[in-house]
């Protein structure tokens, strides 16, 4: 099977990042955002596709070198028709809500 991948670095940081099928189709996007505070944290907007083309899941997440991805608002988990099938809400890493 044939995938293409299309990627963009800032900083030694990978910012940008698509997978697509060999029908040319998206299944995979993340975009990140470079965060200096003193360490550089990625702030990570993630998205994947079924094959029909519908969304299937999303979420944000931080994530450090040397530590593991904090969720960080609504992460959504969705049906090949588009219906939501879970979704909860994070902060800091935490779960604040399990909407559903």
């Amino acid at each position: 099977q044939i995938m293409r991948y299309v990627s963009e670095y800032e900083e030694g940081y990978q910012i940008f990042f698509q997978r697509y099928d060999k029908y040319n189709t998206l299944l995979v996007e993340t975009k990140s955002t470079i965060i200096n505070d003193g360490v550089n944290i990625l702030f990570i907007s993630a998205k994947e596709w079924h094959n029909n083309g519908q969304l299937r899941y999303e979420s944000s997440y931080y994530v450090t070198k040397n530590s593991p991805a904090l969720y960080e608002g609504l992460m959504t988990l969705y049906d090949e028709q588009g219906n939501i099938l879970e979704q909860e809400l994070y902060n800091d890493g935490e779960l604040v809500e399990k909407i559903k």
